[in-house]
This record gives C-alpha cells, structure tokens and sequence, in this order.
C-alpha cells in the first residue's frame, strides 16, 4: 500500500505542477490546524488545498473543524476538495 506522501507525488506527477504554479507539497504530522497553518507562514504560500475522505457522523465533524479551523486561522484562500 503506498503511503500518503507518495500517493501525492504520484497524482502531483500525473497533473503536473504547470509553469506559473509553484506546489509545496506536504504530508504533516502532529497537531492538524497547528501545523498546516506553520507551513503556510513559513512557506508564505497564497493558497492552502485540503484534500477529505468523505466520511459520516462523528468523523465528517472532525473534518469539517479541521478546515474550519484553518479557515479561522489564517488570512489565506482555503480550497478544501473531497478525494
């Protein structure tokens, strides 16, 4: 089974990164809206994408409050897509 991190270089590699587009692609870990909002300000990135599992019940809330903490947290455009 592939892992996180090399399933996104994989679909990275199948899209391309496109010559205007500059990707900083991440798989973190620790505390979720904490460290996604650290590798934005380092990076000072203009967009953070958030790929979900659609899930129902008590894990589409946690989803859901992890985007929505992001959203809070930053000043930056959040696009949250479903995988």
């Amino acid at each position: 089974m592939m892992s996180a991190e090399n399933r996104m270089l994989h679909y990275l590699e199948q899209i391309g990164s496109g010559k205007k587009v500059k990707v900083f692609p991440g798989v973190l870990k620790g505390q979720p809206v904490m460290e996604i909002l650290e590798f934005q300000k380092d990076r000072d990135t203009d967009l953070i994408v958030i790929s979900s599992l659609y899930h129902e019940g008590l894990a589409e809330y946690f989803t859901g409050s992890v985007a929505r903490n992001v959203l809070t947290g930053t000043a930056r455009p959040l696009l949250l897509t479903k995988s």
